[in-house]
């Protein structure tokens, strides 16, 4: 760099997906929050960590979020309600009952 002026050369190193989810999953997922009367979305995620490994190995995958105070996450200011938390280990409680009586 000169004079403020950056003479140098930019390229990408790398690119980031979204992890796709099984939509079988993911709909069951949705049924029990509807069942439950929950206000949810159903969006992409870029998560890249262990829900990417699993997919690439043919692992069916799918996220329940909760949510955070101002959207802050992955830092030490992020704060979820215990409500929050205990309602969204339920929705995971009866998905994992609907995957056992489906049969997926």
């Amino acid at each position: 760099m000169q004079g403020g002026v950056y003479d140098g050369m930019l390229g990408v190193t790398g690119a980031k997906y979204s992890t796709p989810y099984d939509p079988r999953l993911i709909k069951l997922i949705d049924d029990v929050c509807t069942e439950k009367g929950i206000s949810h979305i159903i969006m992409p995620s870029g998560a890249s960590h262990d829900a990417n490994s699993m997919v690439h190995e043919g692992v069916p995958i799918g996220m329940i979020f909760v949510p955070s105070a101002k959207g802050i996450s992955h830092q030490g200011d992020e704060y979820t309600k215990p409500e929050h938390i205990d309602l969204r280990a339920d929705v995971l409680y009866q998905t994992v009952l609907k995957l056992d009586e489906n049969g997926f």
